[in-house]
This record gives structure tokens, C-alpha cells and sequence, in this order.
């Protein structure tokens, strides 16, 4: 009988578990994540992280990320570029600061003064961008973007740099408006100025604006509590045209099935964790605000008269808008959104506070439905 020493059955074994050790390196990949938005604003901190770290659990390890935050890789306006053309892997896009890379989800994105509620807007939108939207898929294509999960913001509110803000005060104000909001200041009588919300805090305070819209939450996000000094409670629409997870094309082509499978599968969590964020940050924002000396003031009539009025005319100025920028098929997308928005004001009806009933929905309803 043949006998075998103790080094050479090591040997053997070794190279036996070469080729699989082998094969599970060459298989791990780093993903860049790029966003202009602070590290520690709701996004980053309350979704995108603990989604990250959920993918790599879900794919043993083999696929992991590094986030760059604080715009230290990319601005608002550029991720879509940096993405496209490689320079990172996968970035947070805002439709309104690239309307002519992303016409038709721009265009939805224009319906934001038609929505109230975070919960709802957050379902329609990724409903609509991820499965009733060919054209947005196209111009995503387009760009060599892949899109995973839409998210919703809460209302955004007036916030200003001096106290007793009213609608008389408006005519000659410099106010941070992107989208439709920038129409809601025209209105007012106020010049609206698109600069991302990372540039509002210098802004305000060198006084290079007066106002700005925007959420509770960016007092503590951009630290605006140190520069602001009243805001109007008066509740002016819910962003939804940003897309938290998008992906290089070709980085995505790298996966496997299953690899896919983990980034759409943590979508719902994902969406959920956002918007709960949102809410909560609010709630601390204003209690922060509250301890500041801000004040949170109740609008007048006129301005609360005013916003009915400009609410009721926003459809029609959204059509126009599609007809002037050459958008195919914009009325039955904006009538399929708005089909949409109501089927999931019935779902938040139903589900109520339940976020686990809503998570199911989000994967019954959109995520199941997304093809590979």
C-alpha cells in the first residue's frame, strides 16, 4: 500500500482549495458611491449606508462600498456625468438638476406641487419610474445608467435669513427654488435661484439669497439653524425626482443574477428607512429650531389663498411644459401618474403607520415586477 506523508497530503489540499479561493477573489468587487449631500443628512446616514451593508451581507461579502460624501467626488449637477462616464460607479442623480439628460423624469418630477404626503409620493414615484415609464428608462439608458430606488422627501417650507416673513415681503426676495418650487416664488413675486441645497447655508449667509425652500430637516442637514430666522408652515409639495441608487450600466452588467437579485430585494427596506428618516428628521428639526429662536410662523391668508390658486394651475403649466421641451406621449404619462398617486393614497390609507404592511406593498406592487 501506498503511504502518504503528512506534507504532501497539505500539499494536496492546498491545491485543492486553490481554484475556489481563487475564483471567490476575482468574484468580490468595490463599488464607489459618490453624493454631494452631507454624511450626516438622513439619506446617507439613515438609507443608503445600512443598504449598503445589507447587499454585502446578502452576497457574502463579494460585493462592498466606499461612499464619498460632502461632495468631495462629485457635485449635484455632475453625478449623472461622473456616472456615465465612469469616474464612480453608482451616485445619488436629482432629476431637476440634469432636465436635459433626464427630460421625461424632469417632467414628472414638475407634479411635486400636486403631492402632500412623503409616503404616498415615495410609492407613486418609484411605481411610476420603475415600471410605467419607458421613456425615463430610455434617457437612463441613454447615460449609461442603471436606476434601482426612487426616493420622496417631506414638504418643503419658505425658511428665510430675517424674521416675520409674509407674502407682502416676497416682491425683490432672492429665494433657492429649483423645479416647480421655482415657479411657486415666482408667483409670490419673489426671483427664484437654482443652487443645490449644499450651497444654501453660504448662500443665506453672505446674503446672496433671502430664502430658500426646502425641508425642516435641511436646519440640522445644512446647519441652516445657524442662518435662518423664521419659516413659513406652510407646506408646498413633496420632492420625487431623486434617484438614491443608480448604477453604471456596465458595472451592473458585471453581476450575477443573484448579485442583482440583493440590490432589488433591499429596495423596499430601503425606501422605507428614507422616508422614515424624513418624517423623524423633521420632528427633530423643529424641536432644534424651536431651541434656536426660530420662528415657525402660521401663513397668512393671502399666501395660503395664493398657493390653492397656483396649485390648481399646475397641471396645466406641466402639459405645456411637455409640449414646449418636444415630450412624446407626456399627457398619458401624466395621467398615468396621477392614476398612480392615487392608488397609493388608498395604500397609506389602508396600511396607516404599519411600515412592515407598506414594505410589502412596495415589493408586491413595484420591486417583484423589476426585470434584471
Amino acid at each position: 500500500m501506498k503511504t502518504w506523508s503528512l506534507a504532501v497530503i497539505f500539499g494536496l489540499l492546498l491545491q485543492a482549495l486553490a481554484p475556489p479561493l481563487l475564483a471567490q477573489q476575482v468574484a468580490q468587487q468595490e463599488f464607489i458611491f459618490a453624493t454631494y449631500l452631507s454624511s450626516r443628512h438622513n439619506m446617507n446616514r439613515g438609507g443608503v449606508a445600512p443598504y449598503f451593508e445589507r447587499v454585502t451581507a446578502a452576497t457574502d461579502g463579494a460585493l462592498t462600498f466606499t461612499l464619498y460624501t460632502d461632495g468631495t467626488m462629485v457635485s449635484g449637477r455632475n453625478t449623472l456625468q461622473a456616472i456615465r462616464n465612469n469616474v464612480i460607479d453608482m451616485g445619488l442623480v436629482v432629476d431637476l438638476f440634469v432636465p436635459g439628460y433626464l427630460r421625461t423624469s424632469a417632467l414628472l418630477g414638475e407634479m411635486a406641487m400636486l403631492l402632500d404626503d412623503p409616503w404616498v409620493t415615495a410609492g407613486a414615484a418609484n411605481e411610476m419610474q420603475l415600471l410605467h415609464c419607458q421613456q425615463c428608462e430610455t434617457d437612463l439608458t441613454r447615460n449609461h445608467i442603471k436606476q434601482l430606488v426612487m426616493y420622496a422627501a417631506n414638504p418643503f417650507y419658505l425658511q428665510c435669513n430675517r424674521a416675520d416673513m409674509t407674502l407682502a415681503d416676497m416682491p425683490g426676495k432672492r429665494v433657492r427654488a429649483v423645479g416647480p418650487w421655482a415657479k411657486w416664488v415666482a408667483a409670490m413675486g419673489a426671483t427664484p435661484v437654482n443652487i443645490t441645497g449644499g450651497e444654501v447655508y453660504e448662500a443665506l449667509e453672505r446674503g446672496q439669497i433671502d430664502c430658500t425652500m426646502g425641508a425642516l430637516a435641511w436646519l440640522r442637514t445644512y446647519s441652516l439653524k445657524d442662518v435662518v430666522e423664521s419659516i413659513v408652515m406652510l407646506p408646498t409639495g413633496v420632492f420625487a425626482g431623486g434617484s438614491m441608487i443608480n448604477m453604471n450600466t456596465a458595472r451592473w452588467a458585471t453581476l450575477s443574477t443573484a448579485q442583482k437579485q440583493a440590490f432589488v430585494d433591499n429596495g423596499p427596506q430601503l425606501v422605507v428607512d428614507i422616508t422614515t428618516a424624513y418624517t423623524q428628521a423633521d420632528d427633530v428639526a423643529r424641536q432644534l429650531g424651536e431651541e434656536k429662536g426660530i420662528q415657525f410662523l402660521t401663513p397668512q391668508n393671502d399666501m395660503v389663498q395664493l398657493f390653492a390658486q397656483h396649485k390648481r394651475a399646475e397641471f396645466k403649466r406641466v402639459a405645456a411644459l411637455a409640449e414646449q421641451r418636444d415630450i412624446p406621449n407626456a399627457e398619458a404619462l401624466l395621467n398615468k401618474y396621477a392614476e398612480v398617486v392615487d392608488k397609493w393614497r388608498a395604500i397609506v390609507a389602508e396600511t396607516g403607520n404599519d411600515r412592515e404592511a407598506f414594505k410589502q406593498h412596495l415589493q408586491r406592487e413595484i420591486f417583484s415586477k423589476i426585470v434584471l
